[in-house]
Order: structure tokens, then sequence, then C-alpha cells
């Protein structure tokens, strides 16, 4: 079976257009439908329903189970034989990180590119969920993500590693009535609006869980910001948030708010890294596992890179 026609079939599903995939691959439309029929010929079933939206077929979702499990083979394969060819610490890395953990990110970058000048870093920010879907799609070879518990949902494909843990502070105006108490409970938070980051977010999506385990919903007064912004919108009066307690002590606005605090309630974040299982590890990866255990000592990433090093 032709690797291209693989080729050409996860790019269709994926992008979900035949001319979105012709974009992509720098071929005509036309090429990419005989690639299809060619692809379709040989296995013998439809592939794709090409009503719109485009879909797989029955047929067309097993083939593409193998042909990605065959695309990481391949790229597995390039990466170990290229590890041969290259002499030190060299390569390419794509890099996945979440928006919150873009305080560290340059010390990071900084310390992989002092040390490993050699390695190439290409870095996207989004979502937590994007950047684990993107992983797993192998798009990204690394995420680094927020998770709110050491051992997230994460698909069985991928690694997930905690490699430090942080706290996460609820936050209200200093004059708001419901911060002159010593504790609040979760029916008067569920009574005052909430200013909270996109619904991506897992410091949302873990207020969402505390919420519902009391039978309670949120009222959201603004949607879908930074946490800078959210400080300033609650010292203005306009709400609580849930915000990562370094940013607050770091950016000296302790006094500006009020810290809330509930009775067995103790949110807590953590910073991790995410990967295959089936993965690789080539040498420019190695080298961006060997920054991260400099500035998270305490993170377990020995036994990755031992392992990744082992014949």
């Amino acid at each position: 079976m032709d690797l291209a026609l693989l080729h050409t079939l996860r790019t269709v599903s994926r992008t979900g257009s035949f001319r979105r995939a012709a974009s992509e691959l720098h071929v005509t439309q036309p090429a990419v439908t005989k690639q299809i029929q060619a692809l379709e010929r040989e296995v013998g079933e439809r592939l794709l329903d090409r009503t719109r939206p485009l879909a797989l077929t029955h047929a067309g979702d097993i083939l593409l189970r193998y042909a990605d499990q065959i695309a990481g083979l391949v790229r597995n394969a390039e990466n170990e034989i290229g590890d041969l060819q290259r002499t030190g610490a060299a390569g390419r890395v794509a890099l996945g990180a979440s928006y919150s953990v873009a305080d560290f990110l340059p010390k990071l970058l900084g310390r992989c590119r002092t040390r490993f000048p050699q390695v190439t870093l290409t870095v996207d920010s989004d979502w937590p969920d994007a950047i684990v879907h993107r992983v797993r799609e192998r798009e990204l070879d690394l995420g680094l993500v927020v998770l709110t518990s050491p051992r997230p949902a994460e698909p069985e494909e991928i690694v997930a590693i905690p490699l430090t843990e942080s706290g996460m502070v609820i936050i209200a105006p200093p004059d708001a009535a419901l911060a002159k108490g010593r504790f609040a409970t979760m029916k008067q938070l569920a009574a005052h609006p909430w200013i909270l980051n996109h619904r991506s977010c897992v410091y949302r999506l873990y207020l969402d869980r505390i919420f519902a385990e009391h039978g309670l919903r949120m009222q959201v007064a603004v949607d879908g910001v930074g946490v800078e912004l959210q400080c300033r919108l609650v010292e203005l009066g306009l709400g609580l948030a849930l915000i990562p307690e370094s940013f607050l002590l770091e950016r000296g606005r302790r006094r500006k708010v009020k810290v809330l605090r509930v009775r067995g309630v103790e949110p807590r974040s953590l910073i991790g890294l995410v990967y295959r299982r089936d993965k690789y590890l080539h040498g420019a990866m190695r080298s961006m596992l060997v920054a991260l255990q400099d500035i998270f000592p305490e993170a377990t990433l020995d036994n990755i890179l031992a392992a990744s090093a082992a014949p």
C-alpha cells in the first residue's frame, strides 16, 4: 500500500475538504480525488462519504486508524536514524504550551537554546485539551499543559507527568460583603457573578465540576479573558475569579483583592508534560527534557530519559 496515498487520506480527513487537502499537499484538487479513488480501488471499499460535511465511512475510519499508526512509526524511524547521523543534540522539537504556562516558557526556551544551540524549537500556544489532542495526533512532539489533577483522564495513548504544583485562589473585591466572613460557602459563591476564561480553560472546568458536585451553577458575567484582565475586573467589583496564586503574588495584587476560603475546597493546579506513549524520544526531545529537569528538579523525568536512551 502506497504511504503517499495514506498520507492523502489522513490530510483529507483532518482538513475535512478535498480543496483544503489539495492546498496543504500542494497539488490540484483533481489529483487528491484520484489518489483517494486509487486507495479505494486498492482496499475494495469506499473510504469517504462525499456528502457535506465530508466524513469517513466505517472502512475509512478503520484504515485511518492504521494510517495514523504507520505515520507514527515512519516518523519514529526517521528520528531514530537521524540520531545515528547526528553528533550531539540536534534536530527539531514541536512544543505545545497552554496559555497559563507562558510565565516560565521564556526561561525554558532560553535554557534549551543555551545548552543545546543545534536544537530548533517551534512553539504553539493553545488550550490544554487542544494541546493534548495535537500531541495525540502527532502534530506536536511534547505538550506543557495546566492540570487540576495529578492523574488526568488523558487518552490512553498519552502519558502525563506532573512537573510542579501550585495553588489556585478564589478572589473577590476587597469591599464585597462576601469577603467579610472567615469562610465563604458554595451557595454564596453561586449567588455572585464570575469572571472566567474560555470554556476550555482547566480552571473553569474545575469550577464547573465543583459547583455541579454541590448541585449549583455559576453565574458567568464575563467570558473569555486573560488572568491580568480578570484581576482588574475583580478589583473594579464586577465579580469573582479563580486564578493562580503565584500570579497574585508576583503582580503585587494581594492587597487589591480579597482571597476567599471555602471549607473542603482547596484548588491546586499542576504544570504537566504530555507526550505519546509510543513516541520515540529523539535527541532534540531529550534535550528539551534535560532543560525541563533543570527548571523543575523535583520532576520525575529521569525514568523517561533513561528509557529513551536504552537501545
